[in-house]
């Protein structure tokens, strides 16, 4: 019985790492074909934070956000602790602790997702692509990096105007103004499509 148990736990421990390397493979490689389409070194790909760093840097957002990323990870290394503490030692301060942080995670992984999100729209526009790309990088990036960075149709353009504080951070001081090559019309440089005559900006 106990062998069978021990030999199911290994095969899980077996398939897990292999999941695992699979997985970090493909955020590597996606992001090291992504980087090398916007100019930036692949190998910053292969560093933990510097590699957040870079997507960063390429979507046009403030260096702070490593922040927004990484602080449930800071969280739950603390929630681990604290929950081994409670476990052997069964103190209601360490329970108390504990029920804080694990209520603290949930805002903080809707926090997460919200900088997911103002990455997406901010490449999206960057690659002169819709809002609905930039959802799609936030849940899809892998995929969504693969895309943008093999297909010769998108081109990613570091000169589009993008807010660093994200959506809610653009005002119309940050505008440039630009216009339409097809007709002449006078748009921003946030503009994907000429309101004039609905014709691709760049």
């Amino acid at each position: 019985m106990f062998d069978g148990l021990a030999e199911a736990l290994f095969v899980i421990i077996i398939i897990t790492i292999i999941a695992t390397v699979i997985s970090l493979a493909v955020k590597i490689s996606s992001r090291w074909i992504l980087f090398s389409k916007c100019k930036e070194e692949g190998w910053k790909s292969l560093i933990p934070v510097y590699t957040d760093l870079t997507v960063l840097k390429v979507s046009g957002l403030s260096w702070w956000w490593i922040f927004l990323i990484y602080g449930y990870s800071f969280l739950y290394g603390f929630y681990v602790v604290f929950m081994i503490l409670n476990a052997t030692q069964g103190s209601y301060e360490y329970e108390t602790i504990t029920n804080f942080l694990n209520l603290v995670q949930g805002f903080a992984s809707l926090v997460y997702l919200f900088a997911r999100f103002n990455i997406g729209i901010n490449l999206a526009k960057k690659f002169n692509q819709s809002a609905g790309y930039g959802v799609l990088i936030m849940f899809f990036e892998p995929i969504m990096f693969y895309i943008l960075g093999l297909s010769k149709s998108y081109e990613y353009d570091e000169n589009i105007e993008v807010s660093k504080n994200g959506i809610f951070g653009f005002t119309k001081e940050n505008e440039v103004n630009v216009f339409c090559p097809e007709c002449g019309a006078q748009g921003k440089a946030s503009d994907i499509y000429c309101n004039n005559c609905g014709k691709k900006m760049r």
